[in-house]
């Protein structure tokens, strides 16, 4: 069965992935349980949207000014701070930044509202925000309808509680016949093992103690168990916001659409089994 209803169209949408740059030095142990204190260079991974003419934002990325961030913020960095690599949507290309303003204000698709996610906080963007609707659509394996943004099933925004209120998955699909898809997962979970547990010790990875960043764990632990089913999906591709096995094996700026051909979901999972050898995850 295909995730999204064949009577909501089967257009495509083309998906492309940004590095904006990279989180501040991490311990494996604060992202999930487990005793390892391996540090995790965690990248935040944004995406290009594109629709006929027109060019979208999935999340813009971090601010360019990290350090005037708040001191709450500054208290997690461990003395080192993130590094912006490529800010949004400044470092976009000049036929895509025309595009972005003639979308007006569907051109940026905010995941969530925390501070990490919102781009140049110089660009006054609040009152500017358009709320998403209740949506409508039944998107097999997830637990809430999602919105048909354009309105063809090719791309669903659909709630994924847990992270923050208001949290939010994209699932884009990228090919029609037959039909694949990628899923845009946000801050769902901030590591792989979270939605790919390691099968040789939990059904499900568990968050770790150390760092409480989802405001409702037990909806979050739903949310992960929607995207593990849908990671097992062939048709459909699963990706984090700062999932660093897709950083090393995913080239950024060109179209992701052909992702099954390419074999890259199964590169990144190679990427992650690699590392499992050494140390398990969960």
């Amino acid at each position: 069965m295909t995730l999204v209803p064949p009577q909501n169209g089967r257009s495509t949408v083309r998906v492309s992935m940004i590095n904006n740059g990279f989180l501040t030095p991490s311990r494996k142990n604060q992202w999930i349980n487990t005793d390892e204190e391996e540090t995790v260079r965690m990248p935040v991974l944004c995406f290009l949207i594109e629709k006929d003419d027109r060019c979208y934002l999935w999340d813009l990325g971090m601010r360019p000014d990290v350090e005037n961030v708040g001191m709450a913020t500054r208290q997690t960095w461990l003395g080192i701070p993130p590094m912006v690599r490529r800010p949004l949507p400044s470092s976009l290309p000049y036929a895509v930044l025309a595009s972005l303003r003639g979308a007006g204000t569907r051109s940026a698709i905010l995941q969530d509202r925390l501070g990490k996610h919102v781009g140049n906080k110089e660009v006054s963007y609040l009152d500017r925000l358009e709320e998403l609707p209740f949506g409508d659509t039944v998107v097999l394996g997830m637990d809430h309808e999602g919105v048909d943004f354009f309105g063809d099933g090719s791309l669903m925004l659909v709630p994924a509680p847990g992270h923050c209120p208001g949290h939010t998955i994209a699932i884009a699909r990228v090919s029609a016949s037959p039909a694949s898809y990628i899923v845009l997962a946000g801050d769902a979970g901030h590591n792989r093992a979270l939605y790919d547990p390691c099968p040789c010790h939990h059904a499900i990875a568990t968050f770790s103690p150390l760092q409480p960043i989802h405001q409702d764990p037990k909806a979050a632990t739903k949310t992960l168990e929607s995207l593990s089913r849908l990671h097992d999906r062939e048709d459909t591709w699963v990706i984090l916001a700062h999932e660093y096995e897709v950083e090393k094996v995913v080239p950024e700026d060109i179209d992701l659409s052909d992702w099954q051909n390419k074999g890259w979901k199964d590169k990144v999972a190679e990427e992650r089994a690699s590392a499992s050898k050494l140390s398990c995850y969960a």
